[in-house]
């Protein structure tokens, strides 16, 4: 005699799962980074564009399209999270009303000049927003611009101090001094200064941190009066600058400031 089997096959659904967002260029990263890209998102309303920097020697940059989208523009040597957590940090000063760009008048009206003006900002107001965010990025358990760090180091152990412009020295130097946990270096880096008689490099580097930790700039508009007051020590006798106040600009559902400056030459124009 059979016995009747009847079987009963359950079937159970399972919620398809949403697909995970793609990683900000393919990197992986921190959950305190991913939190700083979700955050950054929010704030403007619009989600990150990856791109390329047009200029082949930039390693990364930060921009905000005409329609307010925030851009993250990383060469393909720099995708790492240091560079990224760097430029997510510029795109959030840019919301607190810190500059984009600078708009200059110039006391000798060449391309020599806005080369200089420009390298200036490059160099010293930058340095200076960098010293603002970079507790942030402490914060978070990674060394501010480690490649930056490791790249001086090489210059100090292979280059000789007395065969680069003075000018260049003292910025590295400051950059140096303005970064916490960095005592080490920034001597390493004044020592090799002097080493290649640069002493004035060594000079401007303190005069100019001294005018950092006097000010202890927070807002736009500090950070700028900061930025003046170093560029008038590094160019003494040579350049004077001064701030001449903001241009705003919408960009989408965000405003944007360039900070309008003078340049002008206490020499000759060549």
């Amino acid at each position: 005699m059979f016995r009747l089997l009847t079987i009963v096959f359950l079937v159970i659904a399972i919620p398809a799962q949403s697909a995970s967002p793609p990683l900000p260029f393919g990197m992986t990263l921190s959950a305190k980074t991913i939190r700083l890209w979700n955050e950054v998102t929010k704030a403007y309303g619009k989600p990150i564009r990856e791109e390329q920097p047009p200029d082949v020697s930039d390693s990364g940059r930060s921009v905000i399209a005409d329609d307010g989208t925030p851009v993250v523009q990383l060469a393909a040597d720099s995708h790492d999270e240091d560079h990224l957590v760097h430029e997510l940090m510029h795109l959030k000063l840019f919301l607190e009303g810190f500059p984009i760009g600078a708009e200059w008048a110039l006391g000798c009206d060449n391309k020599r000049e806005f080369r200089l003006a420009e390298w200036s900002r490059m160099n010293l107001n930058e340095a200076i927003d960098h010293w603002i965010f970079y507790p942030q990025i402490r914060a978070m358990g990674m060394t501010p611009d480690q490649s930056y760090v490791n790249d001086l180091k090489k210059m100090v152990m292979s280059a000789d101090a007395a065969s680069i412009p003075a000018r260049s020295l003292a910025v590295d130097y400051f950059r140096a001094k303005t970064m916490a946990g960095q005592q080490n270096l920034a001597r390493s880096v004044r020592e090799w200064c002097l080493a290649g008689h640069q002493a004035e490099a060594v000079k401007a580097g303190d005069a100019m941190f001294e005018i950092l930790m006097k000010q202890r700039p927070a807002s736009p508009d500090q950070a700028i009066e900061t930025y003046v007051a170093c560029a008038n020590v590094l160019f003494e006798d040579a350049k004077g600058f001064k701030f001449l106040g903001w241009h705003n600009m919408p960009r989408g559902n965000v405003q944007v400031r360039l900070a309008r400056m003078l340049m002008w030459s206490l020499t000759p124009c060549r």
